[in-house]
């Protein structure tokens, strides 16, 4: 999570085309939006 934050000075060039990667993937799948209760944005993040 700190890593995503700043991910310029915290992660690899490597790393971040990975997310990059991933963000793409994932937002052509379909999401289900659920409220949450108990969770911390931390643990959400995560």
């Amino acid at each position: 999570m700190k890593r995503q934050r700043e991910p310029i000075r915290l992660m690899t060039e490597e790393q971040r085309d990975t997310c990059v990667m991933f963000a793409t993937a994932i937002n052509s799948k379909p999401l289900d939006i659920i409220r949450c209760q108990r969770e911390g944005v931390d643990k959400l993040v995560a």
